[in-house]
């Protein structure tokens, strides 16, 4: 097999090159450098570090992920940081002993005058804000048998995924999801939450089909009320005069190895 393997510190990375050694004598290919040259002809991507490390990892590679635990808090880790308790989950999958969980990802799209400006993917949320200032967007949300129109005037707005609902998105106010074919919106410090008329106050979150599209609009009346797009969590792209923003379901699912015993 190919496999692809990421560390995010010092003594992750030590261990990372006693498994890659160990992986090497197996009879497996192993690339730890360069990895974007090989991504798409991965079959396996190993992770040392914590849940940023595993998403930038999910954003990157198609190979399924499996996630050791080097980070403070390590949610989306599923192996424990120790030698053994590697090779053993190793074993585990070489034997066939996984499920890959398949995880739905979101895509934000900028068009201006009709033109794709940018584009990112985001396993858990996108973020349309991030400036120290009012944040003013016109939000159409469109589903297959009804529209929805709102204003929101605040810190700006967020749509996450089931995976994203447990972090930022739910210690901003807005619900745990319960299944893959839910997003969730929430308006972030919005006195009038989702308004509807930009007058009457509205829910501060709404829970939606995975199908849904969403399509936001920069409405402030300065430059400097101009928000930022943020994916899980980096600044991509800070919005222009004219520019709207489309998210929805991106046919890319972020793939995570679950292994049928725990270690």
């Amino acid at each position: 097999m190919r496999v692809g393997i990421l560390a995010s510190k010092k003594e992750a990375r030590k261990m990372a090159e006693k498994i890659k050694r160990y992986l090497e004598e197996s009879g497996h290919q192993v690339f730890s450098s360069y990895l974007a040259r090989v991504a798409d002809t991965l079959d396996l991507v190993i992770t040392f570090g914590g849940d940023g490390l595993v998403l930038s990892a999910a954003s990157k590679f198609n190979a399924p992920i499996l996630r050791v635990n080097w980070g403070t808090v390590g949610w989306l880790c599923n192996v424990r940081p120790d030698l053994p308790a590697v090779k053993r989950a190793l074993d585990l999958f070489f034997r066939g002993r996984y499920r890959v969980w398949e995880r739905l990802r979101l895509k934000a799209q900028v068009f201006n005058n009709g033109c794709l400006v940018h584009e990112v993917d985001a396993g858990n949320e996108v973020v349309i804000g991030g400036i120290p200032r009012t944040v003013y967007l016109e939000l159409k949300v469109k589903q297959p048998n009804e529209d929805h129109h709102f204003v929101a005037k605040g810190d700006g707005i967020m749509i996450a995924t089931r995976m994203g609902s447990t972090g930022y998105f739910e210690a901003a106010g807005g619900p745990v999801l319960t299944t893959e074919e839910q997003v969730g919106l929430l308006a972030n410090n919005a006195k009038g939450g989702l308004s509807r008329d930009g007058c009457a106050p509205g829910p501060k979150s709404l829970v939606f089909h995975y199908d849904t599209v969403f399509e936001a609009s920069n409405v402030g009346p300065r430059s400097c009320n101009r928000p930022y797009i943020t994916a899980d969590g980096r600044l991509d792209y800070r919005l222009k005069k004219n520019d709207r923003v489309i998210i929805g379901a991106s046919a890319k699912k972020t793939l995570f190895v679950e292994l049928i015993e725990e270690v």
